[in-house]
């Protein structure tokens, strides 16, 4: 049995962002609400959402644990730099596929005086250091409000990732949504139904 493998964390000039590969499809989704943050987002049913400004490490293990995840030590251990570098949300599929387990993290921050050059920069940064092709960013509208979103592949130990983010601000903070899942066109749809879901505060 495989062991499963750590999402990578990326840390970036404002932002963090996780690499790990998600099954193509897993409807039906729950709204989940991160109030302080800002946002309700869409989570499919059998992925597991945690709020970082209420969970602690040992909680997230405790949780997977509980949901049947086989090394929830392993997926938990990305939380204490989501928190440090300003995770709100972390929601992972506690079951494996293929030795990887899916997971979504949310990132804020204070928006300052950045520009759309800063956001690409940002877009580009966890491609750039996994030493992948560039990303392909473009405008997006999340919830009327205008962001930048970027797609592209990146490669985790030897599995190809559909690496999908999505930066919008929000007042004067910024949100960095980042999902990975395997290429194929049911992960796009799943990528785009989870980004059409954001509903901002």
């Amino acid at each position: 049995m495989k062991r499963a493998i750590q999402p990578v964390v990326v840390v970036i000039a404002f932002a963090v962002a996780t690499a790990g590969v998600a099954r193509a499809a897993a409807p039906p989704f729950e709204p989940f609400e991160a109030a302080a943050a800002g946002f309700t987002i869409g989570i499919p049913k059998d992925w597991a959402p945690f709020d970082l400004s209420k969970e602690t490490q040992a909680g997230v293990q405790r949780a997977l644990k509980r949901a049947g995840a086989e090394h929830p030590d392993e997926l938990a251990a990305i939380v204490p730099t989501l928190r440090a570098q300003g995770g709100v949300l972390y929601a992972v599929d506690p079951k494996q596929h293929d030795g990887l387990n899916a997971n979504l993290n949310v990132v804020r921050g204070p928006l300052l005086n950045r520009t759309i050059t800063d956001f690409d920069q940002a877009l580009r940064a966890p491609f750039k250091n996994l030493k992948a092709k560039a990303p392909k960013i473009a405008p997006v509208e999340i919830d009327g409000v205008a962001g930048r979103k970027a797609a592209g592949r990146v490669k985790v130990g030897d599995t190809n990732v559909l690496l999908e983010q999505v930066i919008v601000p929000v007042g004067d903070k910024y949100l960095q949504f980042t999902l990975s899942l395997r290429p194929g066109a049911a992960s796009k749809r799943l990528a785009g139904t989870l980004i059409k879901s954001i509903d901002l505060a």
